[in-house]
């Protein structure tokens, strides 16, 4: 069991040694590896540096998406309040009841009553078939 494990212990250094070959160029001298290191540090360092400045270049293109947006927010915020306002003056013109009198219609043409009778149709046809109809407009 014990030659076992020798066995399985030599192939894995074996196999550690060969992956450390593979790896790149090993340093001959305690200079050559602080070059290497060096080197490796100078490389990192300037990815890290372009990585921080895509960064700060996307998180500025984001702050001022969200700024454009909540300038958009507002200005349709205005938008609606000015609207509900205009709309609440207009709702005080609709007429709350229609007095309606056949006997005035007498004395008219023909004609004129024809007239009168589809205007009523249409406007009767046209509120509930308008996209911006109401329930107030339909009653």
């Amino acid at each position: 069991m014990k030659k076992l494990v020798v066995i399985l212990a030599v192939i894995a250094l074996a196999g550690s040694a060969a992956a450390q070959a593979k790896k790149g160029p090993r340093a001959k001298s305690l200079k050559e590896l602080l070059k290497m290191v060096e080197g490796g540090w100078k490389t990192e360092s300037s990815q890290i540096k372009e990585r921080e400045a895509e960064f700060l270049a996307n998180k500025n293109k984001r702050k001022a998406m969200l700024k454009d947006a909540q300038a958009t927010l507002a200005r349709l915020q205005k938008q609606s309040e000015a609207l509900e306002k205009q709309f609440d003056k207009n709702e005080a013109l609709v007429p709350r009841h229609a007095v309606i009198d056949p006997q005035l219609l007498e004395s008219c043409p023909p004609s004129l009553i024809a007239a009168d009778g589809m205007d009523a149709l249409t406007q009767l046809i046209e509120s509930f078939v308008s996209p911006g109809s109401s329930a107030t407009m339909r009653s």
